[in-house]
């Protein structure tokens, strides 16, 4: 039994996760409890995960989930999901009993309805803190004195101290030997209505396949979709490939198509042995509830034998030599 996540903000899913697997629950049982124990904690908003995430630029809630089974590869996703804090349940819903493999939108937020998920109002999934910080965007997009470059300068900087923007999760079972992944996120801070990125998509911020393990990323979304980084670490753990060479192989080849304009990203890995891998390009990275930074790229990871208890584990940057 092992499970590894992205981000400090993956502890708390991994301990959920690790108890539900030693009571015998299945690799996706265990991984969505340990996914909603973080959705729907007000108190991580602030890594721009469910309950408390930002909001788009109108304010609104829009949530990206998905998740995928080894066994078949079997996938379900939802994009742009409104009212619903657990998103990553009503995924395993359009996985399990969906014709389709994702929805999106209203026809996601329908689905969730016809599912007997209750929906909220954005009054209900902001936190105090959400709250302000969206504020704080109308306010500074009312100032017509400051220059274009110059806000979007002070955007960016903005948006890189609110955390980051995805929890992904891999869990492997003792119970049928199979592995699971999933992925959730509220999105890029005011984001554009209707925007996606590459979490919710299969081989981009996710997949999974008992040939070979699974893989879940975290960066900048709207770049690391061109790329479909999770598939590419599952096919070479497919060809015997451990996770740490995979990992930190498929980030270095990106960085060397995209060179100088290189984007941040991270990726960790699993196989079906439950050994765990890292790759990322991300120098520095501060936890902005705990308040403590860190050289490189923290992840989380629990392994039955190696430790008792989830480790943070932080992997430095990929370098290209």
């Amino acid at each position: 039994m092992a499970a590894i996540g992205t981000w400090t903000f993956a502890l708390p899913a991994i301990k959920v996760a690790k108890r539900k697997l030693e009571e015998g629950s299945s690799c996706l049982d265990a991984l969505e409890a340990g996914i909603n124990a973080v959705e729907d904690d007000g108190a991580t908003g602030r890594y721009l995960v469910g309950r408390g995430g930002y909001p788009n630029a109108k304010g609104v809630h829009e949530f990206d989930a998905a998740v995928m089974v080894g066994e078949g590869c079997r996938y379900g996703g939802v994009a742009a999901l409104r009212g619903v804090a657990t998103p990553v349940s009503v995924a395993r819903r359009v996985m399990e009993k969906s014709s389709h493999s994702m929805l999106v939108g209203p026809g996601a937020t329908a689905f969730a309805v016809e599912q007997g998920f209750p929906l909220e109002t954005s009054d209900t999934l902001h936190t105090e803190e959400s709250l302000s910080a969206f504020r704080k965007f109308l306010q500074k997009q009312a100032d017509e004195a400051r220059a274009r470059a110059e806000e979007k300068m002070q955007r960016s900087k903005e948006e890189k101290k609110t955390g980051h923007d995805t929890l992904g999760l891999i869990v492997l079972d003792k119970k049928s030997s199979r592995i699971a992944a999933g992925v959730s996120t509220s999105g890029a801070p005011f984001k554009a209505e209707g925007r996606v990125g590459d979490s919710p998509l299969p081989g981009g911020g996710l997949y999974a396949d008992d040939a070979g393990g699974a893989a879940v990323a975290t960066g900048d979304g709207d770049n690391m979709m061109r790329f479909c980084p999770s598939f590419q670490v599952v096919q070479m753990m497919r060809q015997g490939i451990d996770p740490q060479t995979a990992c930190r192989e498929v980030v270095k080849q990106i960085h060397q198509k995209v060179g100088t304009d290189m984007f941040e990203m991270a990726l960790v890995a699993m196989d079906m042995k439950g050994c765990t891998g890292s790759g990322s390009t991300v120098l520095t990275w501060e936890d902005v509830c705990e308040g403590k930074t860190y050289e490189g790229f923290p992840y989380v990871r629990w392994v039955e034998g190696e430790c008792s208890e989830p480790i943070i584990c932080v992997e430095p940057a990929t370098k290209l030599t």
